[in-house]
C-alpha cells in the first residue's frame, strides 16, 4: 500500500473548497467565503466540508431559509472549541480571570510576527 500527504489547503484553496460544499446550499447575500477562509486557517477540506453542513443544520432547525453569518459563526465555534457546556454558572471572579487570560492570548498573537489574525475571543465555557 502507498501512502499519500496531502497538505492542507492554504487560503485560497480553503476559498475554493468552501464554494464547492456551499454550493447549492442558499447562502445570505452577505456571506463572504473569503472570510470564512480567513477564520479557518488549518481546516481540512472534510472540516470545511462539515462547517457547511454544520451551519446548514443549524439555519434549517431554526426555521431558516438561507444560511448566514450567525449559523456559520456557530458552526466555526463548534468545531473549533466544542458545544457551550451547560450551566456554565461561574464567579464572577473566575469570569474576570478568564477573561484576561483569553485577552492575553489576543496581545500575544497581535505581536507576534506572520501569526492567525484573532478572530474572536470568548470567555463561554466549553
Amino acid at each position: 500500500d502507498r501512502k499519500v500527504t496531502v497538505d492542507l489547503p492554504d487560503f485560497k484553496g480553503r476559498t475554493r473548497i468552501l464554494g464547492v460544499h456551499s454550493r447549492g446550499k442558499p447562502l445570505e447575500p452577505d456571506v463572504d467565503l473569503e472570510a470564512i477562509a480567513r477564520r479557518t486557517p488549518g481546516y481540512s477540506g472534510a472540516q470545511l466540508e462539515n462547517l457547511m453542513n454544520e451551519a446548514a443544520i443549524t439555519a434549517a432547525r431554526a426555521g431558516k431559509a438561507t444560511i448566514g453569518w450567525e449559523q456559520i459563526d456557530g458552526a466555526v465555534d463548534r468545531l473549533m472549541v466544542g458545544l457551550e457546556k451547560e450551566g456554565g454558572n461561574q464567579l464572577p471572579r473566575l469570569k474576570e480571570l478568564v477573561a484576561y487570560h483569553e485577552a492575553g492570548h489576543a496581545i500575544v498573537g497581535a505581536l507576534v510576527p506572520d501569526y492567525d489574525q484573532v478572530q474572536k475571543i470568548s470567555i463561554i465555557p466549553r
